[in-house]
């Protein structure tokens, strides 16, 4: 699998912890780690990884190292220039870095930051390297696999049905056990009635999951009485089974006309 940006990858961001040089607000990543943390655990999980940038290719590789009798394996670079003898760079991690991260959490980070820097993702075989300022090259069977199914993170949500949009938030008409955070999965929860996909800046953690789930079930608490119409409403309540039942959404000060006939009826109906 192929990782193919514009933006040129110095090896200072690769060896230093927080440095995160992206020129979008719009940007899914920002704390300067993940791409530590992938590079740990595709070496951890036996890939070949390279970096190819103008007049340096690298390889990523493992070191076993001793501390206190532990065993450890260390993340370092073999840096081959164009001019200049081959150097050993130690990355400053070892692979034990995000052991809690699978390869699909190490997938995430890599196209989410070719997304952040509007590259490409393929398969195959390598392009022209000049067609981008840095290529990212991870072979192993499992990744290519995770590349096939990708829209399991990254969900194309054009082909989803726009129910409602604000500054906030994205809700579809789709059911879903997952939420999205700028076209990312952050969240597996329990299946809801609405797909949502938060377009506002959210706290997340190191590993792109939310940092505060009640933050979006507030926002989604506001949101549903305001917005949905009566046979939206009826259809939601009538899904007995969704997370959208645990919010108090009768007791809404503020709400559509649609919304409130629906809940009367309901009332009616008990």
């Amino acid at each position: 699998v192929y990782f193919g940006n514009q933006g040129l990858l110095e090896l200072a961001a690769i060896t230093n912890m927080g440095i995160s040089v992206k020129n979008s607000d719009d940007a899914i990543g920002y704390f300067g780690t993940g791409l530590k943390y992938a590079l740990a655990v595709l070496i951890r999980e036996g890939a070949e990884v390279h970096l190819q940038t103008p007049g340096m290719v690298a390889e990523v590789f493992g070191e076993p190292i001793t501390v206190k009798s532990k065993q450890f394996t260390a993340v370092k670079l073999r840096v081959f220039r164009d001019k200049g003898p081959m150097e050993i760079i130690d990355v400053g991690v070892t692979t034990h870095l995000g052991v809690n991260w699978t390869l699909k959490h190490a997938f995430r980070e890599l196209y989410s930051n070719t997304l952040d820097e509007g590259g490409e993702v393929w398969v195959g075989s390598s392009i022209d390297a000049k067609a981008y300022e840095t290529i990212i090259q991870v072979g192993l069977g499992e990744f290519r696999n995770i590349y096939a199914n990708r829209e399991e993170i990254f969900p194309n949500l054009s082909t989803k049905t726009l129910l409602y949009s604000n500054n906030y938030v994205q809700v579809f008409k789709h059911f879903s056990n997952d939420m999205f955070y700028k076209g990312v999965k952050v969240y597996e929860q329990k299946k809801s009635h609405f797909t949502y996909n938060f377009i506002d800046s959210m706290d997340l953690t190191e590993d792109r999951t939310l940092a505060h789930i009640w933050s979006a079930n507030y926002i989604i608490e506001k949101l549903l009485p305001l917005v949905l119409t009566y046979e939206e409403t009826i259809a939601m309540f009538q899904n007995a089974n969704c997370f959208e039942h645990e919010f108090a959404l009768y007791d809404a000060r503020e709400a559509s006309i649609g919304f409130i006939d629906a809940i009367k009826f309901g009332l009616n109906h008990l």
